[in-house]
């Protein structure tokens, strides 16, 4: 059986990779190479670009391994033949065993710039998003994501204003992962259900009501026993 090559990844993508990963501007040059695009595409590629590892993590890694293991042996050396070395050939020693130390330093520092810097890039995305195609996208995110940084609560922000206006042929087309999450938003259930208010959960009862299945049904008829949700939930029922 053959092995499959890894599928290349797109140019676009590396290229907002490579600017999330700039300690200054990074977000800033992200979001010039996302500004042309339509806001979906804008936020996917942005994801896509999540995936994406830097080229020299790996002889990276390699490199600092080697020099590990070379000063232990060095200093294993050392310690069978009883020599007593000169200081600078010490010190050598001593940079050999610290430098994976120094590696892995890097390397923790630069997902969390990257991760900074998606996350800023993201939040200013969607501030003035008027783009409701982008609904699944941002109902995902929130999901995934804790709504207690500037990303997060923009996406909510944003994810709530275009609920309210999405059709119902718009509704049907959510992924089961965003119909999951407006299923948990009107339970109550999310990450942050503080941030859910009571019109909130009418409008992700009316997306979800698009498809009217079981699940659905239940959850509405459910509300009848809320107060400020009862209207709504009664009048969807007659629909039904």
């Amino acid at each position: 059986m053959q092995r499959q090559k890894p599928q290349a990844i797109p140019s676009d993508v590396q290229a907002v990779a490579k600017a999330l990963r700039k300690k200054e501007g990074g977000a800033d040059e992200a979001l010039r190479l996302v500004e042309h695009l339509p806001d979906k595409d804008a936020l996917e590629l942005l994801e896509s670009a999540r995936l994406v590892r830097p080229r020299r993590i790996k002889p990276f890694l390699v490199t600092g391994a080697t020099c590990w293991i070379l000063g232990h042996l060095l200093e294993f050396y050392r310690i069978l033949t009883h020599q007593k070395w000169e200081m600078s050939i010490q010190f050598l020693v001593f940079l050999l065993k610290g430098l994976p130390l120094l590696c892995l330093g890097i390397l923790g520092l630069n997902p969390d710039i990257f991760q900074n810097n998606l996350k800023a890039a993201i939040a200013h995305r969607v501030h003035n998003i008027s783009d409701t195609n982008a609904l699944d996208y941002l109902l995902r995110y929130i999901a995934k994501n804790p709504k207690t940084h500037d990303s997060g609560e923009a996406c909510w922000a944003s994810a709530m204003r275009l609920l309210a206006r999405i059709s119902d042929t718009e509704a049907r087309a959510l992924s089961p992962e965003a119909r999951i999450f407006l299923h948990q938003l009107v339970i109550g259930k999310t990450l942050s259900p503080t941030l859910a208010t009571d019109y909130d959960k009418i409008a992700a009862m009316l997306a979800l009501a698009a498809v009217k299945d079981q699940a659905t049904y239940q959850l509405i008829r459910s509300k009848l026993t809320h107060p400020s949700l009862r209207e709504v939930a009664q009048s969807i029922l007659e629909d039904w």
